[in-house]
């Protein structure tokens, strides 16, 4: 977590340099870059995760709880929580694929933490082994939210279509005082974060 979220941090740093003679339309791709990195990573999370549980549904462990146990994991899940807030707001202020991405990965801890701690209270409860079961739910739904990041990144990197809206304003500021009749074959390229 402290890795993706340094990364991220960095990404926006050199993403917010301007350009140079080598990068003239600067280096704000370069936190896309990160964003997929971490949205990697988090779909590594989660294929690992799969594995276990798979292997915890076939063989079990026995799963005991504590107070300090069950704090530890309340006190996680606060955190987590709590980073993926903030890095969901920070992402939307910034426009940042990589916070966004840093957020999938606060709140897929956040519900494995959670699923731990239900796996373990139904365990205690009512005997009931559900930690492999728990796991694979968990599991998938980090491996979705994962490869939505991914996407949503790499759609962004190949380039999507700007709004009709953005389009429509850049044809009549060019229409605006005479200077051109017509506008055709428009592109407007977005250089990411910075530029």
């Amino acid at each position: 977590d402290a890795l993706t979220a340094g990364l991220a941090m960095i990404g926006m740093q050199i993403a917010s340099c301007g350009g140079g003679n080598k990068h003239e339309n600067g280096h704000g791709r370069f936190e896309w870059i990160i964003a997929l990195l971490t949205a990697m990573s988090v779909i590594l999370v989660g294929w690992e995760l799969l594995k276990d549980s798979i292997l915890t549904i076939f063989s079990p462990r026995d799963t005991n709880l504590d107070v300090f146990m069950a704090v530890v994991l309340l006190c996680s899940i606060a955190v987590k929580v709590f980073l993926w807030r903030y890095s969901i707001k920070k992402s939307r202020i910034h426009d940042s694929q990589a916070l966004r991405a840093v957020a999938i990965d606060s709140l897929s801890d956040a519900v494995s933490t959670g699923a731990v701690l239900l796996s373990l209270l139904l365990s205690a409860a009512w005997k009931i082994d559900a930690d492999g079961w728990c796991g694979l739910a968990v599991s998938l739904f980090i491996i979705v939210n994962g490869v939505k990041a991914f996407q949503e990144t790499a759609n962004r990197i190949m380039g999507t279509r700007a709004p009709k809206e953005e389009i429509l304003q850049v044809e009549e500021l060019a229409k605006e005082g005479g200077r051109f009749r017509e506008t055709y074959d428009l592109q407007i390229e977005d250089y990411g974060y910075g530029s």
